[in-house]
C-alpha cells in the first residue's frame, strides 16, 4: 500500500516504486509455475508486459539447454508452431479488444522467437557463446532482478509499466539496430539511426526501450530548439533514468549542433555530474539517448 499523506512528489515516487515491485513479484510467481503457460496467464488477465517477459526468459532458458542438439531445437520449434496456432485461433474467436491486443503482442514475440529458432537450426551453433546466439537480446532471471544481455552488453530490466502498447515486428534490420543501440549505450555514446521518414527509426528506439523496461521520451527537434532547451531536457533524462529519443536531430540549427553534440558526449563526465549536484539531482546509471536523422532533411 502507498500512503497518500505524503507530499505529492514523494507519493508519486513511492507509487512508481511499488508498481515496479509488484511487476517483479508477478514475474517471479509466474516463473515458479512449471511448465510456463502464457495462455493461462492471458486467461488470468495479467499484464502483457510480464507475460512477454516470462516468455522471453523461458525461451532463452530452453534454447541454452538445447544448443548443440538440433533434435531438441526442432522439438521447441514444433511446440512454438502449435502455440501460435492456438493463440491465433483464440484471437479470431475473441471479441474483447484488450484481450486481442495482448494476444497479438504475444503472437508477434513467439513468431520472432520461432524465426530465431529456425536460424539456429540452420546454423547449428555448438555452444551458447556462439556469435549467432550472442547477438540476440537474451533475458536471464537473477536473485535480485532480471538481466538482459546482447553481445558484451549487460543491462537490468527496469520494470517501468509499459501498458498494452502495440509490439514492433522485428526484422533482421531491427536486430542490427538493436545491437548498435545497445552497444553505443553500453559504451556511453549516443546511437544515431539514419534513414528516410516513415521507416520506423523512432519506433525502433521505443521498442528497444520497452524491451529493457525503460521509459522512452521522444522529443521532436526543429530550428527553434537551442542548446539551453536541450540541456534542460537532458538533465531530466539523466536524473530520472529514462531514455531520450531526439527525433529528426539534423533539423537543429548548425550553430547549435556542436554545443549540443558536446553535451551528448559528456553526459557521464565530471562536469555534467557537477551540474546535476547543483540542481539537486542524481545521475541515473540506466539513462541513455538516441537520435534519429532524416536522410531527406536539408
Amino acid at each position: 500500500m502507498v500512503s497518500i499523506e505524503n507530499p505529492v512528489e514523494i507519493w508519486v515516487e513511492n507509487l512508481v516504486l511499488m508498481q515496479k515491485i509488484s511487476l517483479s513479484m508477478i514475474m517471479r510467481k509466474n516463473l515458479a509455475c512449471t511448465p510456463l503457460d502464457p495462455h493461462l496467464m492471458l486467461q488470468h488477465q495479467q499484464p502483457i508486459q510480464i507475460i512477454c517477459l516470462c516468455q522471453q526468459i523461458h525461451f532463452v532458458t530452453e534454447i541454452e539447454k538445447s544448443i548443440g542438439k538440433n533434435k531438441s531445437l526442432f522439438e521447441i520449434y514444433t511446440s512454438f508452431n502449435k502455440q501460435i496456432k492456438i493463440l491465433t485461433t483464440e484471437a479470431f474467436d475473441s471479441s474483447q479488444n484488450l484481450f486481442l491486443l495482448k494476444v497479438r503482442s504475444l503472437i508477434i514475440d513467439i513468431i520472432y522467437q520461432r524465426d530465431v529458432l529456425k536460424s539456429l537450426i540452420e546454423y547449428s551453433p555448438q555452444c551458447d557463446s556462439d556469435w549467432m546466439w550472442q547477438t540476440q537480446l537474451r533475458y536471464y532471471i537473477t536473485d535480485s532482478s532480471c538481466m538482459l544481455k546482447m553481445s558484451d552488453t549487460k543491462a537490468s530490466y527496469s520494470f517501468e509499466y509499459q501498458g498494452n502498447q502495440q509490439k514492433l515486428v522485428q526484422t533482421p534490420l531491427t536486430d542490427k539496430c538493436f545491437l548498435n543501440l545497445a552497444q553505443s549505450s553500453h559504451l556511453g555514446f549516443c546511437g544515431n539511426l539514419f534513414g528516410p521518414a516513415g521507416t520506423g527509426k523512432t519506433e525502433t528506439v521505443k521498442a528497444l526501450g520497452a524491451a529493457l523496461g525503460r521509459q522512452v521520451l521522444v522529443f521532436n527537434c526543429d530550428d527553434s530548439l537551442d542548446f539551453a532547451g536541450i540541456g534542460r531536457m537532458f538533465i531530466g533524462i539523466v536524473s530520472t533514468g529514462a531514455w531520450g529519443c531526439f527525433d529528426e536531430f539534423n533539423r537543429l540549427r548548425q550553430d547549435q549542433l556542436s554545443v549540443i553534440a558536446r553535451t551528448f558526449i559528456s553526459d557521464r563526465s565530471l562536469s555534467y555530474q557537477y551540474i546535476l549536484i547543483i540542481t539537486h539531482k542524481f545521475l541515473s546509471p540506466i539513462c541513455s539517448r538516441a537520435n534519429t536523422i532524416d536522410s531527406k532533411c536539408n
